[in-house]
Order: structure tokens, then sequence, then C-alpha cells
């Protein structure tokens, strides 16, 4: 049994076991899931998602679903979730800002069928604190849950790269990637955009016992800064 794409494969199995054990067996395909741009989902699409929280953490993979396209979230509120149909009907003809809803209970819905109710409840407050932490709100009741990245309160004197950190946090694989992930605009520390790949954080981070800082990459990675 597989996705279509491996037809090939399933055809070559059927047929190596009727030679070496002169059985009868069956393949079976199904139709391939894809994005609503066509895209599929695996490691040779450059969107693989893991269940294993190792591969993919909790809160990134929350983040996944809910940064999903406008158009695939009532199909895929029915095809990954146990929620009632009667209740999943109102989506399909749902449309602009109020989708962000679908997209928040798509993600957490999945989440916890993968890691559980509490889980899928601290990522989805993680994202809240990480949303208001770098639009001027307040960041208090979730930020603890998002993945922390410990900052030697002696380095920051010398001075820690921007760039180390964003290799760090394994979002970029080159650091030309992580270079070129800052002058595009897509590193923010709280809510200030860092495009100068020179950059180190401040020497005063944590200066205040109070400060809650946290490194935003691109539209869905967030981690938060502590002393270490």
């Amino acid at each position: 049994m597989g996705g279509s794409d491996q037809w090939g494969n399933i055809v070559m199995g059927v047929d190596l076991a009727r030679r070496l054990v002169g059985q009868e067996v069956f393949g079976q395909t199904c139709a391939l899931l894809t994005t609503a741009s066509g895209a599929k989902f695996g490691k040779s699409a450059g969107n693989a998602v893991w269940l294993d929280a190792t591969k993919t953490p909790v809160f990134d993979f929350w983040q996944y679903w809910r940064n999903v396209e406008d158009s695939d979230v009532a199909r895929f509120l029915k095809i990954f979730t146990e929620l009632p149909l009667a209740e999943l009907q109102r989506w399909d003809s749902v449309q602009g800002a109020e989708l962000n809803e679908g997209k928040k209970l798509l993600a957490t819905e999945v989440t916890a069928l993968v890691h559980g109710r509490d889980a899928a409840l601290q990522a989805a407050s993680a994202a809240q604190a990480a949303y208001a932490a770098g639009h001027g709100g307040s960041a208090a009741g979730g930020i603890d849950n998002l993945p922390t990245l410990q900052i030697p309160q002696g380095d920051l004197a010398t001075g820690v790269s921007i760039i180390d950190l964003i290799m760090q946090t394994g979002t970029a694989n080159t650091r030309s990637d992580a270079r070129r992930l800052m002058e595009q605009g897509g590193v923010r520390l709280g809510d200030a955009v860092i495009k100068d790949v020179s950059a180190t954080l401040p020497a005063n981070l944590f200066a205040a016992p109070s400060v809650e800082a946290v490194l935003s990459l691109g539209k869905k990675r967030r981690f938060r800064l502590v002393a270490g």
C-alpha cells in the first residue's frame, strides 16, 4: 500500500513476490496528498513534517499547520482531525481573516492527536505569546513554552553573533542561508528587525530580570532567549 507516486515500486514488489514465492499478492495506492498549490508532503518536496518531536518540535509542528494555505484549511480539517463533519462544514465558506481561527483549530487538533492535548494547548499559548512579544504586546502566559536557547551571560560582553544563533536553531542549513534570511528581513529580536549580518545580541539583553527576549526567524519559528 502506498501513495500513487509509488505505483512503480509496488508493481515491482508484486512481481518479486510472484517470482520468489509463487504467490499472488496485490498492491493498492491512494491519491497522493498535496497542498492546494500541488506540492506534496515529504522530504523531497522540502516540506516534511515529522511526528517525532526530536525532528519536528511540538511548537514547530503546531506552527506548520497554523500556516497552511487558506484554500487548504477546510480540506485539512476534514482529513487530519477527528472533529464531526457537521461541525466542519462551516469552514467551506469562510474566507479572509476569519480563516485564521480555522487554522488555529486545525493546528491544535492535529497536534493534540500526535502529542496530546496539553502539549497542543501549550504550543498554541506559546504561539500567541510570541506574536504578542513581536507586536508590542505582553508575552506573559506562554513564552515559557517556546523552544529555548541558553545564552551564557559572559558571552554577551564579547558579542553573541545572530548568525551563530540562527545556525544553532537549525533554521538555516548554511551561513549563507542565515545571512540571506537576515538581509530579507526575516530575523527579529522582539519587534526589531535585524538586517545587519554582523549584528550581535545587545550586551545588556538580560540586564533586567523581567526582560523576555524572543528571537523570530521567518514567519514560523520563535525562540525564547534566556541567560544560561
